[in-house]
């Protein structure tokens, strides 16, 4: 994915329109993904912190 974003990149300037657009349409997989998995991993990052 980040080669695609660095298609909007040329040697006469950034067409920061279409580059920020891209880059929001390839992260809302994957802020998704962290909300629905965020209690597993929040859990697993505190399962081993916790003293018995």
């Amino acid at each position: 994915m980040t080669v695609l974003l660095n298609t909007f990149a040329g040697q006469t300037g950034t067409d920061w329109g279409p580059l920020m657009a891209a880059a929001t349409l390839v992260s809302v997989p994957v802020v998704r993904a962290f909300a629905m998995l965020q209690r597993y991993i929040v859990g697993g990052l505190t399962a081993g912190t916790v003293k018995s």
